[in-house]
């Protein structure tokens, strides 16, 4: 059994964690739930330190905007909690654990404000701490005409002309009409294809 500074983590949370994990689609090996196991509570310990309290309708207001808006009701809700299996007790626990570690952070780190001004400094600082250079994984970039797909492909093959952009500033926002084409590895710049993922066929126009 493990335990937390003598507190033990039952397999009852173990597999709850492993359901939890199957519910939202993502991996639900043991061992990852066992170090989330292990993390929730260290942040539960860590808000009784600080006297921190989950707040109830939080708790219900994620319930509604993360899972029945997204499931499409209380009857998909439950479809999909008994074909998993998990209660929605053991539900809302886990996004109650949610609650509280963003809780927490408000209380330990709420008055820290990161600044244009603070963050050049501390990355020169600390520049020999990363490895390398960050990367972007893709599956796939839609776009609605061939044109824009080939303006994207030259920037990204340009390189520095990207990075200097402002990538990213922009909010998403959903397309009134399905995109007319699909670039994949094989539409890609060589730098980009081992880590392309899978992809669908170019698309005709709709």
């Amino acid at each position: 059994m493990l335990r937390v500074d003598g507190r033990p983590i039952r397999q009852s949370a173990i597999d709850a964690l492993r359901a939890e994990f199957r519910l939202g689609g993502t991996e639900d090996t043991e061992a990852r739930a066992q170090e989330e196991a292990v993390r929730r509570e260290f942040v539960r310990r860590e808000a009784e330190r600080l006297d921190v309290a989950v707040d109830a309708d939080e708790v219900a207001a994620r319930r509604r905007a993360q899972l029945v808006t997204q499931l499409g009701g209380e009857e998909a809700l439950s479809a999909a909690l008994a074909k998993i299996p998990i209660t929605d007790a053991q539900l809302r626990s886990g996004l109650r654990d949610g609650v509280l570690r963003e809780a927490v952070q408000d209380a330990k780190y709420g008055s820290i404000a990161v600044t244009a001004a603070r963050r050049a400094p501390y990355y020169d600082k600390h520049r020999r701490g990363v490895p390398r250079e960050a990367s972007a994984h893709l599956e796939m970039i839609q776009v609605r005409a061939e044109r824009i797909g080939e303006t994207a492909l030259r920037r990204l093959d340009e390189g520095p002309s990207l990075r200097r952009g402002r990538a990213g500033s922009s909010p998403p926002t959903r397309s009134p009409r399905p995109p007319a084409g699909t670039w994949g590895p094989s539409r890609s710049p060589p730098c980009l294809r081992p880590s392309a993922g899978r992809s669908s066929r170019p698309a005709s126009a709709r």
